[in-house]
């Protein structure tokens, strides 16, 4: 729903985690991605280091303001939802909604945001683990050695 309140104004800026800057890309190009963590190469800095990183980078982001692109998002409005690991879908009986379940990723095509987050929350109730999964990555988290995208 954020997205609609910036439809046709300029994304300067996208602060947050190494996977969210793919997610940034696809909206602009042009769009300055403020790295804040990346859990994949386990660099997680402190408060302290962060507000210098983000200041630095949102005051760049200001300076080159002229060159970032508006945001635009048209209809149809696809969406997909990828699972991490030891989780799956339970495909359901009925799809009323143009899109597909595979095992771990389910899309789908709305001709809005509102009735394509619906569909989401309709997708997750799909969303599976068995409990042999569930204890094997309840122990993993406890040791702190589970990686979600194995």
């Amino acid at each position: 729903m954020a997205v609609l309140s910036f439809q046709g104004v300029k994304y300067l800026a996208n602060i947050g985690c190494e996977a969210s800057r793919k997610e940034a890309m696809a909206l602009s190009q042009r769009v300055k991605h403020i790295s804040v963590k990346d859990k994949c190469q386990k660099w997680e800095p402190s408060i302290q280091e962060t507000y210098p990183i983000i200041k630095k980078g949102v005051l760049e982001a200001l300076h080159n303001a002229d060159r970032a692109e508006s945001v635009t998002i048209k209809a149809p409005y696809d969406f997909k939802l990828e699972l991490c690991k030891y989780f799956y879908f339970q495909e359901p009986e009925y799809v009323s909604w143009k899109g597909s379940f595979q095992e771990q990723v389910a899309y789908w095509e709305a001709p809005s945001v509102e009735i394509g987050l619906e569909i989401f929350n309709f997708a997750r109730d799909n969303i599976k683990i068995t409990e042999k999964d569930r204890e094997v990555l309840t122990a993993e988290l406890l040791q702190g050695v589970y990686n979600r995208w194995e």
